[in-house]
Parts: C-alpha cells; sequence; structure tokens
C-alpha cells in the first residue's frame, strides 16, 4: 500500500509540473531518457573494457558466451545515437519554451556528482566485492 501511495504522489506531483510549465515536464522526461541511456552505456561500456583489456568477467549464472562482446559492442552502436538526439530540441526554430533542457539539467547533476565523490565520496566509498572466500 505504501508502494502505491508514493507511486501516487510522485506521478501528481509530476502531473502538476505541466500544469506549470510544459517545457519543464519535456526536460524532465528527457533526462529520465537521457539518464537511463547513461546507465546502460557505462555499464555495457564497463563490460566490453573489461572483455577487452581486464581480467575475466566472474562466474553467473546467465552469459551470452562467445557473442557476448559482440553483442555489448552492437549495444554500444545502437544506444550512443540514441543517447545524442536526447539531447537536441523536438521543434525548429529553438525558443526558450521548445528547447530541450535536459543537456543543461545532466550536465548539472554530473557536476555535483563529480564534486561530492572528489569531496567526499571518494575517501568514504568502498566498491563491492566481487568474490569472498571465506576459509572454514
Amino acid at each position: 500500500m505504501r508502494a502505491v501511495l508514493v507511486s501516487f504522489v510522485v506521478v501528481s506531483a509530476l502531473a502538476c509540473i505541466n500544469i506549470g510549465s510544459t517545457t519543464a515536464l519535456r526536460s524532465i522526461s528527457s533526462l529520465g531518457a537521457v539518464a537511463i541511456l547513461s546507465s546502460y552505456l557505462v555499464v555495457i561500456g564497463c563490460l566490453i573494457w573489461r572483455r577487452l583489456y581486464g581480467a575475466p568477467l566472474p562466474p553467473r549464472r546467465w552469459s551470452l558466451g562467445r557473442f557476448g562482446l559482440v553483442i555489448n559492442i552492437v549495444a554500444v552502436c545502437f544506444i550512443l545515437p540514441l543517447w545524442f538526439f536526447a539531447f537536441w530540441p523536438t521543434a525548429t526554430p529553438v525558443t526558450a519554451e521548445t528547447m530541450n533542457w535536459a543537456s543543461v539539467i545532466f550536465m548539472g547533476v554530473l557536476s555535483i556528482a563529480v564534486v561530492y565523490y572528489l569531496a567526499k565520496g571518494r575517501r568514504e566509498y568502498d566498491g563491492p566485492v566481487a568474490l569472498i572466500k571465506r576459509e572454514e
């Protein structure tokens, strides 16, 4: 019930943005697409990097086998143009109302994240442990 209520409140708040500014709602929607495509690029890019230059991948339940690298490269080639064009405005001529502000918001959030990491995060963050071997 709490999850449904939280979803309802978030969706209602986002719907209220459209009342005030359609440009803001379009920018937030576009930013969502850019953010998820960016996360896919980072993960797939790390897999490609690891397959080409790093240690072998840890054991997993499901694998693409020998086609994994090719499929990952094709996925990046598919995602990159989508990511690039997600920043573009949807209409010409570009005005303040038709501008896609996702690039500004994305770079702002990315800048805040980098500053936070450099100031505090790198001293406090412990990366995930891939394999733990216990001696019993």
